[in-house]
C-alpha cells in the first residue's frame, strides 16, 4: 500500500500502524516500509532581524552551504572523465558547530554579520531519500502472503476495510492505493477487458455472418451473463474471493457457452420450421445434447490447470490456476442450467 499525509511525522506513525497490523494477520510476513531513519542535519531559520539587513533564507542557504559543502569551481577533464572541484572551508575550520555560529554571513551592503545572529539553530534529520507521487509525500508498506493461508486478495480486504479504515478515520486527510499483485491485476483485468470486447464484436460479426440475422447473434450471446451468475455464486459457495484468474476463466468459459446457445438457438429454428430429425422428438433429447457439448468442451478444458499445479507442487507459481479451472466450469454449468430452464428443460 502506498500511504500519504500532508505531515511527514504522522505519515511515519501511521505507517508503524499499518506494519504492526499487518503483522497481526495469520499468513501475512516480511511486513516492511521503504523509509530509513535519516542522518543528522543543523537546521536554520531566519530571524526577524535578518531581514532589515536584506537577507533572505535563500541568501542564507547558498553562503551556508558553499562555506560548509564547497561551491564548483571548475571541471578538469581526466581522459575520459570530468572531475569537478569544489572550493570550501578549511577542514579544522568546518568542523565544529561553534564554526557554524561564528561564520560571517555577508549582506547585500557588503557588510559581515554573524550567523548565529541572523538565524536560529537546531539540531534536526534528514531522509536520505523522499518520495513523493502526484506531489505528494508517500511511504510504501509492503509484505508478502503463505497462499496456503490468506491470499493477496483477502490480505487486501483486511487492510483496506479494518486496518486502514480505522486510520482514516482517526486521520481523514491520510490517503492510500494499492500495488504489487493487486495493481498487477488490475492491469490485467484491464488489457483483459479490452481483448474481450474486441474478442465478442468479432464472434458477433462471425454469428451474423453465419445466421444471417442481426438478431439471433444478440440470443445466442445472452447466454454470456448467465456464466457470470455461475462464476459468482460458485466463488461465493466455497468461499473463495473473486480474482483475476477468475476473470481469464469467466473469459474464456464465454466461447464455450456460446457454443452451448447455438446448439440451442438451432434446435429451437428447427422445431419452428418443422424440420426437427426423427431422432430428436422433444425438448429433452435437446438438452442432452446440450448438456453433451458442455462436457466435452468445457471440462476438458479446465482440466490441465489444477493437473500442471498438481504435477509442480502446491508451492509453485501455479496458484491461481484453480480459479480458473473454477470459474469456468461453474459459469459453464450454470449457463447450460439457466438456458435450458429457460427452454423447459433441465440439466441432470
Amino acid at each position: 500500500a502506498v500511504l500519504s499525509h500532508p505531515d511527514p511525522e504522522r505519515l511515519l506513525e501511521i505507517a508503524d500502524s499499518v506494519v504492526a497490523g499487518l503483522r497481526s494477520v495469520a499468513g501475512v510476513f516480511d511486513v516492511r516500509f521503504d523509509h530509513t531513519p535519516g542522518v543528522g542535519e543543523i537546521q536554520l531559520a531566519l530571524r526577524p532581524e535578518a531581514r532589515t539587513l536584506g537577507l533572505t533564507i535563500e541568501d542564507l542557504a547558498l553562503q551556508a552551504r558553499a562555506a560548509f559543502f564547497g561551491v564548483e569551481a571548475l571541471r578538469v577533464q581526466r581522459h575520459r572523465e570530468e572531475v569537478r572541484v569544489y572550493a570550501r572551508l578549511p577542514g579544522d575550520e568546518r568542523d565544529a558547530i561553534t564554526d557554524v555560529e561564528g561564520y560571517l554571513i555577508r549582506t547585500r551592503s557588503g557588510g559581515q554579520v554573524p550567523l548565529s545572529q541572523v538565524a536560529s539553530m537546531r539540531m534536526g534529520t534528514s531522509p536520505p531519500s523522499i518520495r513523493r507521487q502526484d506531489g505528494q509525500r508517500v511511504v510504501t508498506v509492503t509484505a508478502d502472503v503463505d497462499e496456503n493461508v490468506i491470499s493477496g486478495g483477502e490480505a487486501n480486504d483486511i487492510l483496506e476495510n479494518t486496518i486502514l479504515a480505522q486510520l482514516t478515520a482517526a486521520a481523514p486527510e491520510l490517503t492510500f492505493s494499492f500495488g504489487g499483485e493487486q495493481q498487477q491485476q488490475l492491469e490485467s483485468l484491464d488489457a483483459l477487458n479490452r481483448g474481450f470486447m474486441l474478442a465478442m464484436f468479432a464472434i458477433f460479426g462471425l454469428l451474423a455472418l453465419s445466421l444471417g440475422s442481426y438478431v439471433k447473434p444478440f440470443l445466442v450471446m445472452a447466454i454470456i451473463p448467465f456464466g457470470l451468475i455461475g462464476v459468482v455464486l460458485g466463488h461465493f459457495v466455497l468461499g473463495v474471493s473473486i480474482s483475476a484468474a477468475s476473470f481469464m476463466g469467466f473469459f474464456g468459459l464465454s466461447g464455450v457457452t456460446i457454443n452451448d446457445s447455438l446448439i440451442m438457438i438451432d434446435f429451437i429454428d428447427q422445431r419452428r420450421q418443422g424440420t426437427l430429425p426423427a431422432h430428436h422428438p422433444d425438448l429433452s433429447d435437446h438438452i442432452s445434447r446440450l448438456h453433451a457439448a458442455h462436457s466435452r468442451t468445457g471440462h476438458p478444458g479446465a482440466v490441465p490447470g489444477p493437473l500442471r499445479r498438481v504435477a509442480r507442487g502446491r508451492n509453485h507459481d501455479y496458484n491461481r490456476d484453480p480459479d480458473v479451472a473454477r470459474a469456468g466450469t461453474d459459469g459453464c454449468l450454470s449457463a447450460c442450467q439457466l438456458a435450458a430452464q429457460g427452454s423447459g428443460g433441465h440439466v441432470t
